[in-house]
């Protein structure tokens, strides 16, 4: 994503808010706190209302039910989403070219050394959690199938009939 959103001028980092921002602006615009650079995180604070948050939805669809036919309800509902994500890009182009220039924060992620696990630690790993909840949980299975409480008379010490 992060070549995508240079394009628009922000980093790749960006896309955290803005996928929260179809569920709900606030955590959204807070999660702007967590890009590094402040041109960014204002971009971000001004692009996020442009997502469709599910508390629009009631919104879109009272509108949408009281102007527009059945048969186009549903796209209707598609393309106000697809409209807000649209004029939200072409709000980012614009901010870019004029009050936030420059270029946004490159997006850096540091991954670690992975490795093919060996056999030994994979055996163990399996013994120590896999085997052992099995184990337990298959012995309780088969004694409660296998032993019933009744044919032993245990029944009259373990609950009390009236």
């Amino acid at each position: 994503m992060d070549r995508l959103l240079r394009k628009i001028g922000l980093s790749g980092r960006s896309i955290v808010p803005m996928l929260i921002g179809f569920g709900c602006s606030v955590p959204a615009i807070m999660a702007t706190r967590t890009l590094s650079s402040e041109r960014d995180h204002k971009m971000m604070i001004l692009l996020v209302p442009f997502m469709s948050c599910t508390a629009k939805l009631s919104i879109y669809t009272l509108m949408i039910s009281a102007f527009f036919p059945r048969k186009y309800q549903a796209l209707i509902m598609v393309g106000l989403y697809a409209l807000g994500i649209v004029c939200g890009i072409l709000y980012a182009l614009l901010l870019k070219g004029t009050k936030y220039k420059g270029s946004p924060v490159p997006f850096v992620m540091e991954l670690p050394n992975y490795r093919f696990p060996s056999a030994k630690s994979v055996w163990q790993l399996i013994i120590e959690k896999a085997f052992t909840i099995i184990f337990v949980a298959s012995l309780v299975i088969w004694f409660l199938q296998t032993f019933d409480i009744r044919a032993y008379g245990l029944q009259n010490r373990c609950i009390k009939q009236p």
